[in-house]
């Protein structure tokens, strides 16, 4: 029976956000687009952005962030979209951070 444990490092500290070109990727963009945040969690999980280290950068918990990537939490508050853009230090344009109930 195999009882080794595997424990993952934290990420570093200041968390270091995505390099730039991240943001570029089509799929990206579109989950941008559609404030799909749990494509874009997924998409940074591929490119090496454990749950732990997303968190750190958006100022959630890493049960939190595990919610989002399976669907099972969706983020549709602007403040908590704002923080997560922020936080990730992706483009703003991409991602419609306008009120949807604004009156213009």
């Amino acid at each position: 029976m195999n009882t080794a444990r595997v424990y993952t490092q934290p990420p570093p500290w200041p968390p270091q956000r995505p390099d730039p070109a991240v943001w570029h990727d089509p799929t990206m963009r579109v989950a941008l687009a559609n404030r799909d945040i749990t494509t874009v969690y997924r998409l940074l999980n591929r490119a090496g952005f454990s749950q732990q280290h997303i968190g750190a950068l958006t100022g959630q918990s890493q049960p939190e962030v595990c919610l989002v990537m399976r669907g099972k939490r969706a983020i549709a508050a602007y403040e908590l979209l704002s923080r997560i853009a922020d936080g990730l230090g992706g483009p703003r344009g991409p991602l419609p951070l306008t009120s949807r109930t604004s009156v213009g």
